[in-house]
């Protein structure tokens, strides 16, 4: 997960980090904040080790990149983290307002409704999605615990979104909530429904039912309504919907727009709207992009995540 905070903060740790040697950190918690507008960018996969080869070609960078003014915090479920090739360190040094650490699950779920469900373990077993079932459940206690900003890790941040507050992500063609993308505030009542709602509907291998489907079914009930477009960008129960012209941009059926050649050059020009958009990397994990095709990831990348496009023009010819 990362944070980003637009505020000074006011934290206080719940346990120190450790240093297990020179080239790794063992963390055993990440800081407690008491205040502050938090981002958290949630790792859908967990390396052996916690090694992070993964964040050089992350959108993390491009958060910290569109939001200088904040903080970021990256968080990863590993106990340890491997600093071994000095990768952490040149991320930290390159955005000063970016920090990588780690989660003492055990803690963050105590007390919370999802407690039993994650120490049960289920999530871990007879699924092929275990990374994805931890990250369903964490998302929504953090969000609860102290208020922010959750995003997927296939999600790139084209524009400054820290005063944006209270919202979800919100494909209006398919009326279907996204929780991959969203903002409350600390104890907001739409992330403590999703507790409950998981607590009492989690599935381990049923692909969809933890995220979207938990989302779409509590906006329905905190917002009273079968049709959600009905209350498209209006305020339901203090939350907005954001269309997918702000947060998605394209719906998933329409992942492969994103990687065709020279449709990514006037972008900017008729993307005004765009905060994040989302590249849908279940689908497109497999598919080979041109660095320097001008498509609209091609264009974004270089534009917005500057550091990461020019070290991949360095090792590759492809993404």
């Amino acid at each position: 997960m990362l944070y980003l905070t637009s505020e000074p903060l006011q934290c206080r740790k719940a346990s120190e980090a450790h240093t297990r040697n020179k080239n790794s950190r063992h963390v055993m918690t990440s800081h407690i904040y008491t205040s502050g507008v938090l981002l958290h960018l949630r790792r859908k996969a967990e390396e052996s080790l916690g090694r992070l080869k993964d964040l050089q070609n992350s959108p993390i960078k491009c958060y910290a990149h569109e939001n200088p003014t904040a903080k970021v915090w990256y968080h990863t479920t590993s106990p340890l983290i491997d600093n071994g090739d000095g990768l952490i360190t040149n991320l930290e040094e390159a955005y000063e307002n970016l920090k990588v650490v780690g989660t003492d699950l055990t803690r963050i779920f105590n007390g919370t409704p999802c407690e039993k469900v994650f120490m049960a373990g289920k999530w871990a077993h007879n699924t092929p999605w275990p990374a994805n079932n931890i990250s369903n459940l964490l998302r929504n206690v953090m969000l609860w615990l102290w208020g922010g900003l959750n995003s997927d890790t296939d999600c790139i941040c084209v524009r400054n979104l820290t005063h944006i507050r209270n919202m979800i992500s919100y494909d209006e063609e398919d009326k279907e909530v996204n929780n991959a993308i969203m903002h409350f505030d600390a104890g907001h009542p739409f992330t403590y429904e999703l507790m409950v709602y998981l607590k009492e509907n989690f599935k381990v291998a049923t692909w969809g039912v933890n995220s979207p489907g938990a989302a779409t079914a509590i906006a329905k009930k905190v917002c009273g309504t079968e049709d959600l477009n009905e209350i498209l960008l209006h305020h339901c129960a203090n939350v907005t919907l954001r269309p997918l012209k702000e947060m998605q941009l394209f719906g998933w059926p329409d992942w492969n727009n994103y990687f065709q050649d020279n449709n990514g050059e006037r972008f900017a020009e008729e993307h005004q709207d765009a905060f994040i958009v989302h590249l849908y990397n279940k689908l497109s994990q497999r598919t080979p992009v041109a660095i320097g095709n001008r498509s609209i990831y091609d264009e974004i990348a270089k534009a917005h995540c500057p550091i990461t496009y020019a070290a991949a023009k360095r090792r590759a010819y492809f993404f």
